[in-house]
């Protein structure tokens, strides 16, 4: 699942900060480069983040927000999935995060 949305990302309109963010993100959770090779539509981020139940959560949660800033909320809730997944995963391997 979490390569389906970092793959959306990608071709959302991204600032430096948030590519380089997806793009460590893609890499931790991977242990590879982008392929640059792959395409989503341009819509495709909304429709991951639809298929995870949280699209609708963030906008409700932010009436007044703009498109920008309600992808923003979603992307910290992305990263904020994947450190409890990479938490729970170092914890059974006996490592700190």
């Amino acid at each position: 699942m979490v390569v389906h949305y970092l793959h959306a990302l990608m071709n959302y309109h991204l600032d430096e900060e948030e590519e380089a963010l997806v793009r460590y993100l893609y890499l931790l959770h991977l242990g590879k480069e982008w392929n640059t090779t792959t395409k989503e539509t341009e819509n495709g981020w909304r429709e991951q983040f639809e298929k995870m139940n949280i699209y609708k959560e963030a906008w409700l949660a932010s009436e007044h927000a703009t498109e920008r800033e309600v992808f923003r909320v979603l992307l910290c809730k992305c990263l904020k999935r994947l450190h409890k997944q990479l938490s729970h995963i170092c914890t059974h391997n006996g490592q700190a995060l």
